[in-house]
């Protein structure tokens, strides 16, 4: 399975799964962009960076998308050997403490998980998901 991201106003879709997103917690000029897409796209952009800056002891990483008052909706990525298998979690850090412009810290320290989906949602190349990301594809509304 290629790993395929698709981002409109509202969330996103990664294969056959969609997330919707968050973005009070973005406001930032940093995230600025004309559409709430394009703004998430500038955040998937920055987990790129900090994924192709990441070690294997920063494992497993975290991808916020929904940061809430309370906690965080994130895509985990755990190596299994030079692939990183990926599962929907939630996460317990608030949108308060999540520090948008050291996303680099949020996505490669531990975090306590509250939930998770119980689903993997693949298993994936570490370069391929940084392309992923990296070239998400904002759908016009």
């Amino acid at each position: 399975m290629e790993m395929e991201i698709r981002i409109d106003n509202k969330g996103f879709s990664f294969g056959d799964n969609r997330f919707i997103y968050s973005l009070y917690y973005f406001d930032s000029e940093k995230y600025d962009a004309p559409t709430y897409g394009g703004m998430f796209k500038k955040v998937l952009i920055e987990c790129a960076n900090a994924l192709q800056n990441a070690t294997r002891e920063d494992a497993p990483l975290f991808i916020p998308y929904a940061p809430d008052d309370q906690e965080t909706e994130c895509l985990k990525l755990s190596p299994l050997g030079e692939r990183l298998v990926i599962e929907r979690v939630t996460v317990k850090e608030s949108g308060f403490n999540l520090n948008i412009d050291y996303l680099h810290e949020f996505i490669t320290s531990p975090h306590e998980i509250l939930a998770e989906s119980g689903q993997m949602l693949g298993e994936f190349d570490w370069q391929e998901v940084i392309y992923a990301l990296t070239n998400a594809e904002v759908m016009n509304d």
